[in-house]
């Protein structure tokens, strides 16, 4: 549970310290408001437990530091705060160090660690699995078998929230990544990947998506075997005249001035042909039965889940009425609709032959009936789409297949 606001909190209570254990029968004003915080932070007990609050308080250690350095009640509540923990627990989970990076063009640190995923060579395969979130990586990381035999799957995350398991399918090492969502996110996972993984590599993203296609219904899983496009919001076309320069001369005043379309729809990016049959025969194998259609077809990626996908309000000045039939329109093969999967095409298709990819979706949500698909549907799908997508990858062959990612053995949590 986050802790947002706790510093702020202590900083009311006077110079009179906490004991070690602080009941919640406190009966001063200011110190029962702390205990029902430190509540809220660990709802499972009536006590301040130190190894829990110590987790708890993780994503609140920057506002307890700062607090130490703050007026005397504020520090002596903050210091008896603190005072539960060992010394070694303080240093670890209330002033964490921070791993020196260097190279501002690619960060790592001492330890080869890249900078926002904080895995370096030999914890990342070169088969991965990109998922949206955290609870789907983790369900799915249990359809791996340990990294090394008789262990456990390797798992990290970092301080950006991107967590890593990696283990073995049939026998074969693979990573799953909880990527987050949108295109930066995407770009994150694959281009730090590449960086510390050797050799070639096969990423096959499993998100959820809008379906486009009037004829196909929730709960069926669309394949990008025909690629994707970009939709993009063009802000230029929302500028007004103040916005913009005057002409500095007549050459910039020749001609009618055009406007700009509100949103850019681009050319098509492949995906990988032959991971994408495979991707599509396992999927089918898996979905259809129990009673889930498998879609292959042409993608749509945008670049935000509102204004980008013609979702429509009254808040903002959008002007999307009319994107998803223009779509249509230009791609009338379009049958998903997300936010990923273009800048993973897109990335392999820049990376020198040396990255394989392709991706498919759950589809949620039916754009054209506004259907949406039940809940308890959703938690099968992704389990039996998971365990096709991790096959397909594994059944995906390359050339140097026998490295795994990672030429040296003594830097692999997979040897």
């Amino acid at each position: 549970m986050t802790t947002y606001g706790l510093a702020p909190m202590l900083g009311s209570l006077n110079s009179r310290p906490l004991s070690s254990s602080v009941e919640c029968s406190v009966s001063r004003a200011d110190s029962t408001r702390v205990v029902r915080c430190v509540r809220r932070l660990n709802s499972r007990s009536a006590h301040i437990h130190t190894p829990r609050l110590c987790v708890q308080m993780r994503n609140d250690r920057d506002e307890l530091r700062e607090g130490l350095h703050k007026p005397e009640g504020l520090r002596a509540a903050s210091c008896a705060t603190t005072s539960m923990l060992t010394k070694d627990e303080s240093k670890k989970s209330v002033v964490p160090g921070k791993a020196q990076f260097t190279d501002a063009n690619f960060p790592t640190d001492s330890e080869g660690r890249v900078y926002h995923l904080g895995v370096k060579r030999g914890e990342v395969a070169n088969r991965i699995l990109s998922v949206g979130d955290t609870g789907r990586a983790r369900m799915l990381s249990g359809l791996l078998e340990p990294a090394v035999a008789g262990g456990e799957v390797f798992e990290t995350t970092s301080a950006r929230g991107f967590t890593v398991f990696t283990g073995r399918k049939l026998g074969v090492p693979i990573s799953i990544i909880s990527t987050g969502m949108g295109t930066p996110m995407m770009d994150f996972v694959v281009r730090e990947s590449r960086a510390i993984v050797d050799g070639h590599m096969a990423i096959a993203r499993l998100g959820t998506c809008g379906i486009l296609r009037e004829d196909v219904s929730v709960g069926s899983v669309m394949v990008a075997s025909k690629g994707s496009v970009f939709i993009r919001r063009d802000p230029d076309a929302f500028a007004s005249p103040e916005d913009s320069p005057e002409p500095v001369n007549d050459s910039d005043c020749a001609g009618p001035t055009v406007l700009p379309l509100p949103y850019r729809i681009s050319k098509v990016v492949q995906a990988d042909a032959e991971l994408s049959q495979v991707l599509g025969s396992e999927m089918r194998a898996q979905c259809e039965p129990i009673g889930s259609a498998v879609i292959e077809g042409l993608n749509a990626t945008a670049d935000s889940f509102y204004s980008s996908q013609a979702r429509l309000g009254g808040d903002f000045d959008d002007r999307n009425d009319a994107l998803l039939a223009n779509l249509l329109e230009q791609y009338p093969a379009a049958a998903s609709l997300e936010m990923e999967t273009f800048h993973l095409l897109d990335l392999a298709r820049c990376s020198r032959g040396t990255i394989s990819a392709s991706a498919c979706a759950i589809g949620l949500a039916q754009r054209k009936s506004n259907a949406f698909i039940e809940a308890a549907r959703i938690k099968v799908l992704e389990k039996k789409a998971g365990e096709a997508v991790l096959r397909a990858l594994v059944l995906h062959k390359f050339e140097d297949d026998q490295k795994g990612g990672c030429v040296d053995k003594e830097l692999r949590v997979w040897s």
